[in-house]
Parts: structure tokens; C-alpha cells; sequence
């Protein structure tokens, strides 16, 4: 379960309060010098606070800071650089501070201490309270004590930061298994009001929160201009009132996110109140709320309502999940939307199997699909082409088995995990597969699937791309590289497909592909025929490959599954990329 309150955040690198171990620092520098007073200074702009020390005494001990007009160390910090004085009423930067009079600062020697990412934030210095000349021996030792105190402080930042990356993973983690659990959940799924119930079910479970609902947007009819957002109930016949009815302004939070395009958060009823005098949320009850906007590609829009019992701020983290898993439920709505057209027009099923691709800068990409018989025989052959985090683009083709309509929702379901898993984290190929495996074995679903999953860098300046790749039992890519006969990547089979083994191992695959190489991916469709052996299919498909390296790779997509008709009573997907300078 996801915390239902914001990470703590982590204990500061730098202490912002009297810390034992600086003190024992500032206890050693005032045994060395033999001055009356030692310590450990971090000056800001209205104060130094003293974090060590050693040798304060009455109102200065209790206070442990003063302000930071009396400060000698900010000089320190300033210059970033060592700072000895014999007698500060004779020294150019500080005759005319008010320390001399107040503390009977007279003389100083303070040295830099810097933090993990090697600022000077302070002084370790010793203070004596009449002209010191201070010995050379002296002052290598604290000039050492001084590079001790940074160690520390390194040491602490250093430790800070790998916890809070710890953290950062483990919230990842937990964010990924959310949307596939959620995956799982609504798979299939092409009712609107039981769509929203499977939401709410796994989000409540997983946030700990009290309630999850949808709010779609109403247009009179598709492309006019909305009316305002209706709430999805959890069945078609269940009552509904007027608060089921929202306009699209700032009179309410749910209009408000969608009319502004943003996550609005509530923490309790006073921010409520403030902000919505007088309105009571019927349909989501609670003490603290967040609303965030829908919006998909294909046009749908609406805005998720969570709600939880007790006032909560989701912090930098939950806004992350949040709005990971809006995202999603806006993909479910869509998918769901076509799901229920479906049922009565197959031609629409069809329209998701055969995506529009989208334009990549500096890629030019076509694709082809078939399937396997007549028309209610759709398959779960897909492919798909996506923005992954770092301006990657993550390329999957897979085949579930089955060819029917069940197939194809499943197919949507695992297209829709895959995108999920890699465009809202950096993660390997391999564990996304990995993750897939896990999450087939947790919901105990009897599914098999082979994929190729994987993504394309950034293109250098001469146009070249590091293609990273997993196999999950499918088909290898096949690279078509200028002035190279054409070639499959390890070999025509990877590792195990998925939904077998929750444990099996899985690897990532690397090649450095030069500008003009074309990369081809299909299903065993494209390679089997009822009459040859697989090897023998993959030697054909590679020498017709080869012989439209040069065409355009639309006409290569529609060549490579136009030679199939006849041959095999698979469904047939080819997807096809070329790197261009």
C-alpha cells in the first residue's frame, strides 16, 4: 500500500541546530588553541547559528546564534577562504563590528567548512578575547579540524542523498505495481460504470483513501462544445441528483482542475471552505480532496476525485503518482469508450490494433497489420510507438495468443501496461517485462505473450541511435544497415515470453545503429507458414527484407505482411523505423 501521507522529508545534510558531534569539534579546536571560545559557524543572511561549540557561556549558550551583523565567519563564507585576525579593532573588516563591544570578540582565526557539494558554508573558528598571535602549528590543526568538519557534513549529504533515492525507488516501485494492478483490474473492461468501480476499488485500496470517482465531460453531441462534467455512477440504473451535475468554472473543484488544466489539492475543510463557500462535495464525502484533469488524445476529457477521511497534503511524490495514475485512468476512459463501441462494430477494434504512429523527429516509421481470418477473427498482435522518459522512443511489438476479441482486449491491456511502465519511469526494458511477469503471476491470469520492448536514444549529430531492447520469446529485430547484408539481432528467439515464470531472468540488448539503418519488428506471423520450418521462414523474411532495403518503409511494412496472405492462419503486424540524418 502507497503511504497516504507525504514522504518526510530528509534530515538536512547541514545541521540547523546545536549537533553533538560538531560540538566535539568545536571542544577539540578550543583544547588546541587554548582560546576561551571554539565553534562551528553556518551564517546566513540574518543570523550564524552555532551548530558546535565550546566555551559559550549565559544568554549566548542558550541562544546558540547572533545576528549575523556580529558574525566574523560570514567573511569566511564570502571569500571562501581562511580568515586570521590578531586584533580585530585593528583589522580593515572588522574594527566597526558590534561583536568587538558585545562579546569581546578580539581575536579570530576561522577556516572554511563546506558541504557535500563543496560550498563554504561555514567556519570552524577559535575566539579569544585580547590580541592572539597564532602559531603556525596551530593553525594547520585547525585547518585540518576544519577539513574534518567537511568530511562529516560530505559524509552526512552523501547519505541523505542515497536514501532519499532509496526512496524515490521504493515510491516508484510502488507507483508502477499501482497502474498495473490497475491494468490487471479493468481488463476488458468497456462499461463506463464498472470501469469506475474498478478504479475505485484498487486506488482506494492502494491510497488509503475513502472515495474515487470519475467526472466526465457532457457535449450534446461529439465536437460541441461541453456542457459541464457528469459524475459516473457505479451503475447505469443507480439514482442520479443534481450534484451529479458540475459546470466546467471555478464554483467547484473538479471544474476548476479540468477549466485550468491542473492538479487541485484541499488538505482539510478550511481550505474548502475558503476556497468554495458552502459547497458540500456529496458524491465524494471527506476531510481532505484532490482533483486532477483527464485529458486523452482522442478528445475525451473528465477530471479523477479522490477524497480521504482525515485533512491530507499530498506532497512532491503523491502529486507524481497522482498524476501518473490520472493519466491512466484518462487512457482506461478512452479504452473503455471504444470498448463499449466495439461491442456492436468490430471495425473500431481494429482502429486501437492499428494505432496512428506518431511523428519522431528524425525517425520515419510505418506499419502494416492482418488478420488471421474473417473479420470477428481479430488477434492480439500490436505495436506501438511512444515518448519514454530522456526524449527516447520506445518502440513494442507483441502477440498475445488467441484470436479473438478477448485477445484483443488482453492485447489492450498489456499495450496499455507496457506504455504505462515506460513512458512515466526511466526503467530497462527488461524490467518492464519483469514487472509484466510479476503482476500476470499476482493476478494468477492464465496468459501468454510474447514482446519486443525497447528504446531508441537520442540522436547523435551524424543521426545514430543506441537501440535497447528486451525479448520476451518473440521474434528478433531485423536491422537492414547500409552497405551490410541484412541481419536479425541474437538470433531469431530471446528470452522466456511472458506470464510463465514470475521469476525468470530477463536481459537487456544493446547495438549502436548508424544513420539510414532500417529496423524491422514483427510477429511469428510474418514468419511462419503452414508448410516450412521456423528457421527456414526467418532466412525467406530476411532475403525480402533485403531486397526492399531502399523502399520506403511503409512499402516495406506492406510487402513483408502482403507476402503472408495464403501462407499462415496467424495474425501478421510488421512495424517498421528508419534512422534518418
Amino acid at each position: 500500500m502507497l503511504e497516504a501521507l507525504p514522504i518526510d522529508p530528509p534530515e538536512p545534510p547541514v545541521p540547523s541546530g546545536p549537533d553533538d558531534a560538531l560540538d566535539r569539534y568545536a571542544r577539540l579546536a578550543r583544547q588546541i588553541s587554548g582560546a576561551p571560545t571554539a565553534l562551528i559557524s553556518l551564517p546566513d543572511d540574518v543570523r550564524q547559528l552555532f551548530v558546535g561549540a565550546a566555551g559559550l557561556d549565559g544568554a549566548l549558550a542558550q541562544a546558540r546564534e547572533t545576528p549575523i551583523t556580529h558574525s566574523y565567519c560570514r567573511f569566511v563564507v564570502e571569500h571562501e577562504t581562511a580568515l586570521v585576525v590578531v586584533d580585530a579593532r585593528q583589522h580593515h573588516l572588522l574594527r566597526d563590528n558590534p561583536a568587538i563591544a558585545d562579546y569581546e570578540a578580539i581575536a579570530y582565526a576561522g577556516f572554511p567548512v563546506r558541504d557535500v557539494d563543496e560550498r563554504v558554508v561555514g567556519s570552524l573558528c577559535v575566539i579569544d578575547t585580547e590580541p592572539h598571535a597564532w602559531p603556525p602549528g596551530v593553525l594547520a590543526a585547525l585547518a585540518d579540524l576544519a577539513d574534518a568538519c567537511t568530511s562529516e557534513l560530505r559524509q552526512r549529504g552523501l547519505s541523505v542523498r542515497a536514501r532519499a533515492a532509496a526512496e524515490r525507488e521504493r515510491r516508484l516501485q510502488q507507483r508502477n505495481e499501482l497502474l498495473l494492478r490497475l491494468a490487471i483490474e479493468i481488463d476488458g473492461i468497456g462499461c463506463l460504470h464498472q470501469l469506475a468501480q474498478a478504479v475505485e476499488r484498487v486506488v482506494t485500496a492502494e491510497l488509503d483513501c475513502e472515495r474515487v470517482g470519475l467526472w466526465l465531460v457532457e457535449r450534446p453531441r461529439p465536437g460541441s462544445a461541453p456542457t459541464g462534467l457528469r459524475f459516473v455512477t457505479e451503475s447505469p440504473d443507480a439514482p442520479t441528483g443534481p450534484t451529479d451535475h458540475l459546470p466546467i468554472d471555478a464554483s467547484n473543484p473538479p471544474g476548476l482542475a479540468l477549466l485550468e488544466n491542473r492538479l487541485v489539492a484541499l488538505p482539510g475543510r478550511a481550505e474548502l471552505e475558503a476556497q468554495f463557500p458552502g459547497l458540500r462535495p456529496q458524491r465524494l464525502p471527506g476531510e481532505a480532496w484532490t482533483c486532477l484533469p483527464m485529458r486523452h488524445r482522442d478528445g475525451h476529457e473528465g477530471v479523477l476525485a479522490l477524497s480521504w477521511s482525515r485533512p491530507r497534503a499530498p506532497g512532491r511524490e503523491d502529486q507524481r503518482t497522482l498524476k501518473a495514475l490520472a493519466s491512466f485512468c484518462s487512457q482506461a476512459v478512452s479504452r473503455s469508450l471504444l470498448l463499449a463501441d466495439q461491442q456492436t462494430s468490430l471495425e473500431s477494434l481494429l482502429d486501437v490494433i492499428r494505432p496512428q504512429l506518431p511523428r519522431v523527429e528524425r525517425l520515419e516509421t510505418g506499419a502494416a497489420y492482418r488478420s488471421a481470418g474473417r473479420f470477428e477473427h481479430i488477434g492480439g498482435d500490436w505495436y506501438d510507438l511512444f515518448e519514454v522518459p530522456g526524449g527516447r522512443a520506445g518502440i513494442v511489438v507483441g502477440d498475445v495468443a488467441g484470436h479473438d476479441v478477448g485477445a484483443a482486449a488482453l492485447m489492450g491491456r498489456l499495450s496499455t501496461a507496457v506504455r504505462t511502465l515506460a513512458s512515466t519511469s526511466d526503467l530497462a526494458p527488461s524490467v518492464v517485462l519483469s514487472a509484466l511477469d510479476r503482476t500476470m503471476a499476482e493476478q494468477r491470469r492464465e496468459t501468454l505473450a510474447t514482446l519486443v520492448y525497447g528504446y531508441l536514444g537520442t540522436p547523435a549529430p551524424d543521426g545514430s541511435r543506441r537501440w535497447t531492447w528486451s525479448n520476451a520469446g518473440h521474434p528478433s529485430p531485423l536491422v537492414l544497415e547500409p552497405g551490410h547484408p541484412a541481419r536479425w539481432l541474437e538470433g531469431p528467439l530471446g528470452d522466456l515470453m511472458v506470464g510463465v515464470d514470475p521469476d525468470v531472468a530477463r536481459h537487456d540488448s544493446i547495438e549502436e545503429l548508424a544513420a539510414g539503418t532500417t529496423l524491422v519488428l514483427m510477429t511469428d506471423g510474418a514468419l511462419e507458414r503452414r508448410d516450412e520450418s521456423f528457421g527456414v521462414g526467418a532466412s525467406r523474411l530476411r532475403r525480402l527484407a533485403e531486397s526492399l532495403r531502399d523502399e520506403p518503409v511503409q512499402t516495406i511494412a506492406d510487402t513483408l505482411v502482403e507476402a503472408t496472405r495464403g501462407h499462415t492462419g496467424d495474425d501478421v503486424s510488421v512495424f517498421v523505423v528508419r534512422l534518418v540524418s
